[in-house]
């Protein structure tokens, strides 16, 4: 690999400015962008969920949190969010409080908004102006596009589908999935693979886009992938069930 190539790469994964108060970050295996008053969102491309995170969270909203359910409301259109479970969490020294599995499709709801709020029993604990937040998910819609040729999935055939697949079966990976010598290692990381489904929703092929660091965790959840995983078909411009392509992300941890 040539000098260039680790330079261009690098300077590719670092922070960019992409609106007023806004940075988008192209990462191995998610896009994000971040406002300056430490609101991110992040999406692993095809995933159809993003994470919202508050970065270094007042004490009032870790408070809040901690005791509940808290509510994202926006405010163009007027939209409430209820009972959304924030996780806390630490890492690099900095407090993190992130909300997963929010449905991707609520990122275009976000970029017309002015205004984020995260509420609980109708009263507001934290606000946080969003300014040009639509050309933000822009940003992230184009990084999405260009991790998945990476990743090599056929994008216009995946934008061509008038239905793209949606996982019926969640694959749960937890501590008794682990290959015997990763667990005695203390091995852990997230891996996303691409998954080659038939027109029945089925893995045919399974693809590791990115590793964990781990060759004997990648090769395990493509195994399982291939075991556990189902999906409800994607239907072609015709409305038939077809062939296709999506991305899922694995985490490996340990207790």
């Amino acid at each position: 690999m040539s000098l260039a190539f680790i330079a261009a790469a690098a300077l590719a994964a670092q922070p960019h400015p992409v609106a007023e108060n806004w940075r988008l970050e192209d990462r191995p295996a998610e896009c994000l962008a971040t406002h300056g008053a430490g609101l991110e969102i992040a999406v692993t491309p095809n995933s159809g969920v993003a994470a919202l995170t508050v970065i270094d969270p007042s004490p009032a909203l870790a408070g809040a949190a901690a005791s509940g359910p808290l509510q994202i409301v926006l405010d163009s259109p007027p939209l409430r969010i209820g009972d959304a479970a924030f996780q806390m969490f630490q890492t690099g020294g900095q407090k993190r409080l992130s909300l997963f599995r929010l449905p991707s499709e609520l990122l275009q709801r976000i970029a017309t908004s002015a205004e984020l709020r995260l509420e609980q029993g109708g009263s507001a604990v934290a606000a946080f102006p969003l300014g040009p937040v639509g050309e933000a998910i822009d940003g992230i819609r184009r990084c999405e596009e260009t991790r998945l040729r990476e990743w090599g999935v056929d994008v216009e055939a995946l934008l061509g589908l008038q239905r793209r697949p949606h996982p019926l079966v969640a694959v749960q990976i937890g501590v008794d999935d682990y290959p015997t010598a990763s667990r005695s290692a203390r091995e852990e990381g997230m891996v996303v693979v691409r998954l080659d489904l038939n027109a029945e929703g089925r893995v045919q092929e399974c693809a590791v886009a990115v590793g964990s660091g781990h060759a004997a965790l990648d090769r395990t959840t493509c195994r399982l992938y291939r075991a556990r995983a189902r999906y409800r078909p994607a239907l072609g411009a015709d409305g038939t069930p077809v062939p296709s392509q999506t991305v899922a992300r694995a985490l490996w941890r340990l207790p």
